[in-house]
């Protein structure tokens, strides 16, 4: 059976993703002219960082200001967001994808990747179901302890490749790869970002609180495992020519060995630096580089060592490159819609709104609806941190008046901020991932509500579990 060993995005996948998100353009814009503009009053907390102050009113003062959004701005965007404050992370998510084009390339070109393939589904093909248990782990922890997200996209071609290989489809790649990141971020055990942010935004202890976050993370990875095994199991019953393919043959190539197992090493090493991130916080704003770095470092070593000529990989780095224009635009044009509601200081109004929606909720409905705040506001700021910054000093006030402890309303963050990476078109690595694995969003929504909507009943009655036995 063919598999997609390539990055290139297909032009259908591309262009309903693109119709998509310009529609969600055209909203934020349109919602420029129906809430007030204003800003929150804000002060710098112990690190620096511009939060909202909620010193003198739980829920923060807000100040009607004037503002205009010509829409020549609205027009140019997805290019104006390359200035806007944050482009900085916004450029190193183009840079980091640059790379990984290229040398997934090259990888490809020089046969490394057909190579890993056949030798997974020559050692794994008898007892493929193990990968349906291992694999969503592995993707879980290190989401869930290194905060990875963005890097795991490199790996979403190769994963959907060995899962057609062993007789599934992309979608069961998806669902162990993108998909268990996703899920192991929102049990945020020590995630650097998600979990470590809030909680010093909120003024906890760092990683406090872990008992709650080990038991969301059993949960919803048992969860996981059985919603592939099931899905899994239904497609072999309609293909089963596909689930019971003879296995290729397998020869093993000393050149090709060194090649892929020197690839894999240097990759390992970016893991392994990432995940130090927890216990060192200057390497937490350099993951995305260190790991750009890794991939460019072994891929050249790689294919050097596999025999690759230096013409033919910079040859094929370069088609590689260009092949991530397509993603490049995509990310471009989602991040613009953040860009117009922060241009047109509409973000803010949008927060208060939501705020004042509480009203008088009892305790239980209340650390819902902060689930849904988070879990809306992530469809226009999908950025963890940045989320946080804008969230937490409200959120927080707010709870402590209704009597929520502060490690509860984190939880409640982290599990939004974390399953909805999965669900909005406005989050670029998942757009990217998706054309990665040849499908389009509305195709993939329709296979992963099945598994979201069981996960977020899930992590409502965990918050309600948690509120009933006074987590703190």
């Amino acid at each position: 059976m063919e598999t997609k060993k390539s990055l290139d995005i297909s032009v259908k996948s591309f262009l309903v993703s693109m119709l998509i998100i310009f529609a969600l353009m055209i909203l934020a814009y349109f919602l420029t002219f129906i809430l007030p503009s204003g800003e929150f009053d804000r002060v710098a907390d112990e690190n620096g960082n511009m939060i909202i102050d909620t010193s003198v009113n739980s829920k923060g003062n807000f100040t009607e200001k004037e503002a205009s959004f010509p829409f020549w701005k609205f027009l140019l965007s997805p290019v104006l967001v390359l200035g806007s404050q944050g482009n900085a992370t916004l450029i190193m998510i183009i840079v980091f994808l640059l790379v990984i084009g290229g040398i997934f390339e090259a990888l490809t070109r020089k046969g490394i990747i057909e190579y890993l393939l056949k030798l997974i589904v020559n050692r794994y093909y008898e007892k493929r179901k193990v990968l349906l248990f291992i694999l969503p782990l592995f993707f879980m922890l290190l989401a869930s302890c290194a905060g990875v997200f963005e890097e795991s996209v490199p790996l979403v071609p190769i994963i959907c490749a060995m899962s057609i290989s062993l007789g599934w489809d992309a979608m069961t790649g998806l669902a162990l790869s993108v998909i268990p990141c996703a899920v192991g971020y929102a049990a945020g055990l020590v995630n650097p970002f998600g979990t470590g942010v809030a909680q010093k935004v909120a003024g906890l202890v760092v990683f406090g609180g872990i008992s709650m976050r080990i038991v969301t993370f059993v949960v919803l990875y048992a969860a996981v495992v059985t919603f592939v095994l099931i899905y899994t199991s239904k497609y072999e019953k309609k293909h089963p020519l596909a689930a019971s393919g003879e296995k290729e043959a397998f020869v093993p190539n000393k050149a090709m060995s060194r090649g892929l197992f020197t690839f894999a090493g240097v990759i390992l090493l970016g893991v392994l630096i990432i995940i130090s991130s927890v216990f060192i916080s200057f390497l937490q704003d350099y993951t995305l580089v260190v790991f750009a770095l890794c991939f460019l470092i072994g891929g050249i070593t790689g294919c050097s060592l596999a025999g690759m000529k230096a013409k033919d990989f910079f040859k094929a780095f370069g088609s590689g490159v260009k092949s991530m224009a397509p993603a490049i635009l995509m990310i471009l044009f989602a991040s613009s819609i953040k860009y117009i509601l922060t241009e047109s200081l509409t973000i803010d109004s949008l927060i208060m709104k939501l705020m004042d929606a509480a009203g008088n909720m009892s305790s239980y409905v209340l650390i819902l609806f902060i689930y849904l705040v988070v879990l809306l506001m992530e469809f226009f700021v999908p950025s963890g941190s940045a989320k946080a910054f804008l969230l937490i000093p409200l959120l927080i006030p707010i709870g402590t008046v209704y009597g929520l402890p502060a490690n509860l309303i984190v939880l409640a963050y982290i599990y939004g901020d974390g399953l909805a990476n999965v669900l909005y078109p406005t989050n670029p690595a998942l757009l990217i991932a998706l054309n990665l694995a040849d499908s389009s969003y509305p195709k993939y929504m329709k296979f992963v509500w099945k598994l979201m909507l069981p996960l977020f009943l899930l992590t409502c009655l965990l918050l309600c579990f948690a509120l009933k036995i006074n987590y703190t």
